[in-house]
């Protein structure tokens, strides 16, 4: 019996199904990232993995070498979407 998965919460983490990439409209040549982006501009470290297309622990281990754009609240890391843009571009951290 095969099981389709469910949307939950496992361990404090909201799981979603796996859903596949819509097809390209006629009025675009490409097809929409696959990743979900936030809609404001602070991300998780699992946002920020998927948004920059690194794995979470590589994303974990640069946030603690200081090699990217972190903000600490609390315990948590979170990633500002500008700062990572331009990390990306320059591949340089503002101080």
């Amino acid at each position: 019996m095969i099981r389709e998965p469910v949307a939950g919460r496992r361990n404090g983490v909201t799981v979603l199904p796996a859903v596949a990439a819509p097809e390209p409209t006629a009025d675009t040549d490409e097809a929409p990232p696959p990743v979900a982006v936030p809609d404001g501009p602070w991300m998780t470290t699992r946002e920020a993995a998927a948004y920059t297309r690194f794995s979470v622990d590589s994303i974990k281990k640069m946030a603690s070498h200081g090699r990217i754009p972190v903000h600490k609240q609390g315990r948590r890391n979170r990633y500002h979407k500008d700062e990572l843009d331009r990390w990306l571009r320059t591949g340089q951290v503002s101080s």
